[in-house]
């Protein structure tokens, strides 16, 4: 399970408003924060905050522009040291195989951990409930990204051009009276999608198969990868809830690490 942020024992006072300053000026997105409104809004003197971004100046963590008034924005050194997050934070060193293992052995079903290869839905992992014994397998699991949950979440990364070009050059094949089977129908399936932030394939696959998934997000907030849970028939309203609640948390959780920042609905206050 990956850890939760906590509060640090004993913050110091200049460190936490040199942090401020930097995620203000990154939160507006702008070079033009004068040292009046840093002042104002991060409730420090002007002495304070002059000698914060002097600092930080030397450093190039800010600068400045000249001029009769002097506005201050972020330094190249903010951008070289985040820029190394992105590819040391990636799906393949997150922990999702345990995120899967402990929500599979907690709801005892098998949890999947799915992505995209090519333009099909890899299954990149399956959960393991405690008591059964891990086997190893050589079976990798390809879908349709048309006609499964994780396929649609990976597809909302998908513009409508990107779309309609995915159904012109993919043999799109009926597997069930269920499989959508043109752009149109299917674009707007993925505007609901948005909407509710989880999938579910109601046996558009296989006859057999009713399928829930949740989407991980990445620092780009696009759609990385999901976890799923399968079953021979529909969930009951509870079931599903308590569901949806259970893999929000775990892509929450795997989301951050990927440096995302998407808000996911609160499935344990909000009706599904």
């Amino acid at each position: 399970m990956m850890e939760t942020t906590i509060a640090p024992k004993y913050p110091l006072h200049t460190l936490i408003k040199a942090i401020e300053i930097l995620q203000y000026i990154n939160n507006n997105k702008s070079n033009r924060i004068t040292l009046n409104t840093l002042s104002k809004e991060l409730g420090l003197s002007k002495s304070s905050t002059h000698r914060i971004l002097d600092t930080l100046l030397y450093y190039n963590f800010v600068e400045k522009t000249d001029g009769p008034i002097v506005y201050y924005g972020l330094g190249w050194n903010a951008y070289r040291l985040g820029a190394y997050v992105p590819s040391s934070h990636t799906l393949e060193n997150c922990s999702y195989a345990l995120e899967a293992d402990e929500l599979s052995s907690k709801l005892n079903v098998h949890v999947n951990v799915n992505a995209q290869r090519n333009n099909l839905v890899i299954v990149i992992y399956n959960g393991m409930i405690k008591k059964e014994k891990a086997e190893k397998s050589f079976f990798t699991e390809f879908y349709p990204m048309y006609a499964t949950a994780s396929g649609k979440l990976l597809m909302l990364n998908y513009s409508e051009s990107d779309i309609v070009n995915y159904f012109e050059k993919t043999d799109i094949i009926k597997y069930t009276e269920n499989t959508i089977l043109n752009y149109i129908d299917f674009i707007e399936a993925l505007s609901e999608i948005r909407k509710k932030d989880y999938a579910i394939d109601q046996y558009e696959y296989s006859e057999d198969k009713f399928c829930v998934a949740v989407p991980i997000y990445d620092y780009m907030d696009n759609v990385v990868a999901s976890l799923s849970i399968t079953s021979h028939m529909p969930f009951e309203k509870d079931i599903l809830d308590m569901y949806l609640k259970e893999l929000t948390e775990s892509c929450k959780r795997l989301s951050a690490y990927l440096g995302s920042t998407h808000l996911y609905p609160d499935y344990s206050k909000t009706p599904v």
